[in-house]
């Protein structure tokens, strides 16, 4: 879908799977990047701004981020107008619900490791759902579920995936695997039975990106791709 710019990442599918937005770097040496929409089938780009930490509403019409280089407020654009607003000052939204009633979200303070979820859209009713410290959670597609990378043992460097269900009930442990470090980026496959993650790997001295897949189970854990610069990623709808 891409060929001309220099850099294509963190690209996001919508949810009727038919569009992704991504950052784009426009060149070598540039640093300032920009979102695009890129849709199946058609070679129109169309351009949103910068901004970094993408999250599709399923509504399929609005995306969530942060605008670049700042990050200490959440915005909110029509991807089809490109009409954009602040969408708050105090959280930032890191994923909702299929069904649109819930989200997670991230705290500006960086003291404060729970991991959070509130109502949405009104951001009301604030809870902890998983253990203390845990992060990164990313809904199944029929929303029953909730995978989230966590470090279950404090002796260890890196952190392992877990699934609970939506209301933090039934907490079971997916990988025992080391040396992992910071897993992160974990979407769940269309039909649920798989989850696609990114996690950097120790070679020697030096931390390497990996894109890795395991059934939710815990079975047939493998490494996808052999590249060792792997950038966030998302599986289609």
């Amino acid at each position: 879908m891409t060929s001309n710019d220099y850099w294509h990442f963190e690209g996001r599918w919508s949810p009727d799977g038919e569009k992704i937005v991504c950052r784009t770097q426009p060149g070598p040496g540039l640093d300032i990047d920009k979102m695009v929409v890129l849709t199946l089938g058609d070679t129109t780009r169309k351009y949103l701004g910068s901004g970094k930490k993408i999250v599709w509403d399923p509504d399929g019409v609005h995306i969530f981020y942060i605008l670049y280089p700042l990050g200490m407020s959440q915005f909110v654009v029509d991807v089809n107008t490109g009409v954009r607003r602040v969408f708050s000052h105090s959280v930032l939204i890191n994923a909702i619900s299929p069904d649109r009633t819930a989200a997670h979200i991230l705290s500006l303070d960086s003291l404060d490791q729970r991991m959070k979820f509130v109502d949405y859209p009104s951001l009301t009713n604030e809870r902890e759902l998983g253990p203390p410290g845990a992060g990164g959670a990313s809904w199944s597609q029929n929303g029953e579920e909730i995978a989230f990378g966590y470090r279950a043992d404090s002796t260890k460097v890196g952190n392992d995936i877990f699934v609970m269900k939506k209301d933090g009930t039934n907490i079971r442990r997916i990988t025992y695997q080391q040396p992992l470090v910071s897993i992160g980026d974990i979407h769940w496959s269309p039909y649920g039975s798989k989850l696609v993650f990114v996690a950097n790997r120790l070679s020697g001295e030096t931390p390497r990106s990996y894109l890795y897949m395991v059934n939710v189970d815990g079975t047939d854990f493998h490494r996808v791709l052999d590249d060792p610069t792997v950038y966030p990623c998302d599986w289609s709808k």
